[in-house]
């Protein structure tokens, strides 16, 4: 499997408003394979999402590089986002927040209604394209902003917290739709979470963050078959997973407590 990211040496470090400078991570390295779903969990205050907003362009590290395919830097356009909150614009439409990024890239949004469409079809919200943000449920919502993520064919998905603040059931249901669309889209898709079922359902990888300043401190394949259905989630391979992480998390916070004293 080849290499479609790699992440050399990467720090950062936060000065507070009294001048005290915070490593929140420290000489992390780390490859992101090739259509790869790559799970990344921690403690909150741990780094993750630092990483991903590195990975994303959006934060610059104090130390270290990102190397996107053939060493190339910088992720840009190749790149598509989406966080906890939806932030759908709610004086556009569902097919106008979709398109908003090919507009901000300055194309022609008309080139990508075809393509709107239709992933608006994937994730069940054929015929809502010209209803406004306050007329869908919250799973719709994220819907809406899964398919804006997509709409310019990114090659690289970044999903910080997606479903954070769906219902449990919501929230199942998003992990089916998110597999399936994945899969058919085939780009190389990095998850931040804080739920360990979460990570493990949907990735092939799971990375855990801790030791502050964060740096990766256990690295688990998944090996449960795809497509995976959520009876997965009571078995006990999948039990035994998480029982791995939540060791490794509990370990690394002694690791910080250790660190602190």
């Amino acid at each position: 499997m080849s290499v479609a990211l790699r992440l050399r040496n990467i720090s950062a470090t936060y000065r507070t408003e009294d001048g005290k400078e915070i490593k929140v991570l420290e000489n992390l390295s780390l490859n992101i394979f090739k259509g790869e779903v790559l799970g990344i969990v921690g403690r909150s205050g741990y780094g993750k999402t630092t990483l991903l907003k590195i990975v994303a362009g959006i934060l610059k590290p104090t130390k270290g590089s990102v190397e996107f395919l053939n060493g190339e830097n910088g992720v840009g356009r190749r790149a598509g986002i989406m966080f906890q909150s939806p932030l759908l614009l709610p004086w556009r439409t569902v097919l106008e927040n979709v398109l908003l990024p090919i507009e901000i890239i300055g194309e022609d949004p008309r080139d990508y209604v075809d393509r709107a469409l239709e992933l608006l079809k994937i994730v069940g919200l054929e015929g809502f394209e010209d209803k406004y943000p306050w007329e869908l449920s919250s799973g719709m919502q994220q819907r809406v902003a899964l398919c804006r993520a997509l709409i310019h064919k990114p090659q690289l998905l970044l999903l910080d917290e997606p479903f954070g603040a769906l219902d449990a059931i919501t929230r199942e249901e998003m992990w089916l739709l998110l597999q399936t669309v994945v899969v058919r889209e085939g780009c190389t898709t990095i998850l931040v979470t804080h739920d360990i079922r979460e990570a493990l359902f949907l990735s092939d990888r799971v990375v855990v963050i801790g030791c502050r300043p964060g740096r990766v401190v256990d690295e688990i394949k998944i090996d449960i078959p795809r497509p995976r259905q959520l009876d997965a989630l009571f078995t006990s391979t999948f039990n035994n997973y998480v029982h791995r992480i939540r060791n490794a998390i509990g370990d690394n916070l002694k690791c910080t407590r250790n660190s602190n004293s």
